[in-house]
């Protein structure tokens, strides 16, 4: 773990130097609930974040936005079904 980095919630940490926010190394983008895998199951998570019907905690958020743009949208459940499809 970076010693500069702020650690606020399981996986993730802020490293304050460049304002960077990312999973630790062991995390997994698009790996939403934690399971060690990307599959359908972060897909609805993903999606029930979008649509409003599903709360996700800030790890999960950040995990939910692999692509890092700053919000979790269409443009991450494309991107977590390509991982599912190209294995």
């Amino acid at each position: 773990s970076d010693p500069d980095a702020l650690n606020f919630d399981e996986g993730v940490h802020i490293h304050d130097d460049d304002l960077c926010i990312y999973p630790e190394e062991d995390g997994i983008l698009y790996d939403v609930n934690g399971d060690g895998g990307v599959d359908i199951l972060d897909v609805i998570m993903i999606m029930g974040y979008i649509l409003g019907s599903a709360d996700l905690t800030e790890a999960q958020i950040i995990a939910a936005d692999g692509n890092a743009d700053g919000g979790v949208d269409i443009l991450d459940v494309v991107a977590a079904i390509n991982i599912i499809l190209n294995g």
